[in-house]
């Protein structure tokens, strides 16, 4: 989409339905900072799995920063355990990683959920 040229937005389902959230949080993950990547070591060494370790790192890394929305830490592990809202945030890396001008949207998904 992003090489077509011709598309200037994307929408998407998820289940938190807050853009806002979705792409501080893919920030973080696209941009990796040192303090993440040793929280994550540590998570890991820890013996959690990859998604708790991740979830773990970032929250601490979202918490630490002062230029990161006011999400309570409940907020953003409730985020990362919803597969549509992890599907987003998939959506908003890739085009953070290719510095495309499509903006991203956000609908909240209602009713049941994807599993």
């Amino acid at each position: 989409m992003n090489d077509l040229g011709i598309v200037n937005s994307i929408c998407f389902g998820s289940e938190c339905g807050d853009i806002t959230l979705i792409s501080s949080i893919s920030k973080v993950l696209s941009n990796e900072s040192e303090t993440f990547r040793i929280e994550l070591l540590k998570e890991l060494k820890a013996g959690h799995s990859y998604p708790t370790a991740r979830s773990n790192a970032l929250i601490r890394e979202a918490l630490d920063s002062s230029s990161y929305p006011n999400y309570t830490k409940e907020q953003i592990a409730s985020t990362l355990a919803c597969s549509n809202n992890i599907l987003s945030i998939e959506y908003v890396k890739a085009l953070l990683q290719l510095s495309s001008s499509i903006k991203p949207y956000t609908i909240k998904r209602m009713g049941a959920d994807y599993n």
